[in-house]
This record gives structure tokens, C-alpha cells and sequence, in this order.
């Protein structure tokens, strides 16, 4: 009768009731007060048990995520600073809580200073940022990076689904040559123990870009003597960009690269030529391949002379000439 009355004390805590009747089985033969204290001393210690093993903790290893990304597209490079949000996504089922970590590798620059892509040999800087102020880099915790973290709750729903910003930022810098560019990026979740991984491209676009100007040409005073002069065209184009600069006729009435006219009073007209070269014996035409200048782009001016000559004893009336070239340049 004792051992009964001792479970139905303490019924209205299933744990300590079962391990108190489990006592009293194996102590039939104590008093009933050395029973009640033992009881009470059972019931204490068993209080810590019932926090930690806790439903709830229990239900943080039942949640499965899986995680995607869309990448991050600064589009095309302008020479300006430029900022681009990608996504990460968390999809979980299961149920509780957990915390998670979200980390970010260097990609191919290997350092988190300055993450990098690539298009060949050249390369463009950028980096990927923890928040919109872009104060913290975005990587596993070394090197001066920080982790993304974060908790999933399921609150009874059957699927979460937790969307994480990637912010990325491509500063102001020397432009480089060119074409497509592109980094991959590795993402990595830690959660409850589990860990998943997903790979996401950082890309961009640098177009080839070219500026030209030219200065007159100035022959000066003819006197039937033979005349040189010479002008300048200034171009610039984006880094490793081939270019052709060609020019045309000019706008006088029946002249050719080969034979170029300025017209002069009552359309009497004074002939000329335009060279690539100081000596004046390579003719600057407008041919491809054949009769033009070359080059590829630096970023920077570049300068190329433009060297005229009237030949010798053309008779003419007094005034002045002039003629218009167009200067082409292809890229």
C-alpha cells in the first residue's frame, strides 16, 4: 500500500512518477519517510532531464534544407562605380528552430580583400557584401570576412522558404579589355550539423569603347614650291580593342584618296595628299587592309600624325582652299 500511495503523490509528473514507482519497487522493505525523501530527491534530479531532453530541441535535427542562387549580373561596365543584388535561397521542411550560417568563398582571386573575375588574362575587381550599407565582406570568417547568420522556425508550416540578399559592388577602376567577364562562388549552409553547398556566377560586361578628334591642317602661303604640312588625330579606346582609322576623299568634286583637291575661288582647285609616314610615300586612304592605320586600344590617348603635302608647280589664281576629310574609326 505504501509504494501506491507514493506513485499517485507524485502523478502529475509522468517522469518523476515512473521513476519513483521503479524506486519504491526496489525499496519495499524502507520506511515510508525514508521513501518520501527519497521521492524527493528523485523528483529534483529529474526536473534538469525534463528541460534538456525538451521537445523542442528534439525537433532541431528533424529540419532539411536545400539552397539555390541566381547569381549576381553587373551588366555592362561604364567606367563607374556599379552595384548588383543576387539571391540566395533556403528552402526547409521539417519542424522547431535552428540557427544557420551562410558562407562565401574567395572565388578565383583567392583572397577576400578583393574578389575578382576574369576574362582571359584581365581581370575586374569587385566584392560581395554582408548588409546594403556594404561595410562587411561576405566570406567564412577569415581574412577579415564575415558570416551571414540566421535562424529558420517553422512555426508548423510545411515549407519555409528564406531568401537572403547577395549585395555586390564593383568599384571605379582602369577599364579593362574588352569582352565577357565572370567569377564563381561557392555558398555553403550549416545547419543543425548539415551542411549543403550551391555555386552561383559573378559576371559582367565590358564593351569596347573609342573616342577621335583631329586638329586642321594648316599648309599655309603656296608659292608653286612644293608644301608639307601636318595634324594630329587623338583616339582612345578601351584596353586591348583593335582599331582602323581610315580617312575619305574629302568633299571636292572628282578627288580620290589618291588624288585629293581643295577648291578654291571660281572652283579651281589645288591638289594634295595625305600619308601615314613622315617621308610621304605611304598614302592614308580608307581601305581596310589595304591603305588605312592600325592598332589596338591602350585606355589611354593615343596620337597619330597626319602628314600633308602640295606637290611642286600647280599655276593657280590667288585665295583661298580647302577641302573636309572624314577620319573613320572602326572598332
Amino acid at each position: 500500500m505504501s509504494r501506491q500511495r507514493i506513485v499517485k503523490t507524485h502523478g502529475r509528473n509522468p517522469v518523476a512518477s515512473s521513476l519513483t514507482a521503479a524506486l519504491a519497487l526496489e525499496m519495499a522493505a524502507i520506511s515510508r519517510a525514508a521513501a518520501a525523501r527519497i521521492v524527493r530527491k528523485i523528483t529534483l534530479a529529474a526536473v534538469p532531464f525534463l528541460l534538456w531532453g525538451s521537445p523542442a530541441d528534439a525537433q532541431l535535427a528533424s529540419i532539411v534544407c536545400s539552397i539555390s542562387a541566381s547569381g549576381v549580373n553587373f551588366g555592362e561596365v561604364t567606367g563607374q562605380a556599379l552595384a548588383s543584388t543576387g539571391d540566395i535561397v533556403l528552402r526547409c521542411t521539417g519542424n522547431g528552430s535552428s540557427a544557420y550560417t551562410l558562407a562565401l568563398t574567395t572565388g578565383l582571386s583567392g583572397t577576400y580583400g578583393l574578389r575578382q573575375m576574369a576574362n582571359g588574362t584581365e581581370r575586374l575587381a569587385y566584392n560581395i557584401y554582408t548588409e546594403a550599407s556594404l561595410g562587411s565582406i561576405w566570406g567564412d570568417g577569415t581574412g577579415g570576412s564575415q558570416l551571414v547568420t540566421g535562424r529558420i522556425q517553422m512555426q508548423g508550416n510545411p515549407v519555409v522558404t528564406t531568401t537572403v540578399p547577395v549585395r555586390a559592388r564593383l568599384p571605379v577602376q582602369p577599364a579593362p579589355g574588352p569582352g565577357s567577364y565572370l567569377d564563381t562562388i561557392v555558398a555553403t549552409l550549416h545547419l543543425g550539423g548539415n551542411t549543403v553547398q550551391t555555386t552561383f556566377p559573378v559576371t559582367a560586361h565590358e564593351a569596347p569603347t573609342c573616342t577621335i578628334s583631329a586638329t586642321n591642317l594648316l599648309f599655309g602661303d603656296y608659292t608653286e614650291a612644293q608644301l608639307d604640312g601636318q595634324s594630329a588625330i587623338t583616339l582612345a579606346c578601351t584596353h586591348t580593342t583593335p582599331w582602323v582609322v581610315g580617312l575619305n576623299q574629302g568633299t571636292s568634286p572628282g578627288a580620290t584618296v589618291t588624288t585629293r583637291k581643295m577648291t578654291g575661288p571660281g572652283g579651281t582647285s589645288l591638289s594634295y595628299g595625305l600619308f601615314q609616314n613622315g617621308a610621304r610615300t605611304v598614302n592614308w586612304g580608307n581601305t581596310a587592309g589595304i591603305d588605312t592605320v592600325q592598332g589596338t586600344g591602350t585606355g589611354d590617348p593615343q596620337n597619330l600624325n597626319v602628314y600633308g603635302r602640295i606637290p611642286a608647280s600647280q599655276t593657280l589664281g590667288a585665295g583661298g582652299y580647302r577641302d573636309m576629310i572624314t577620319a573613320t574609326l572602326t572598332f
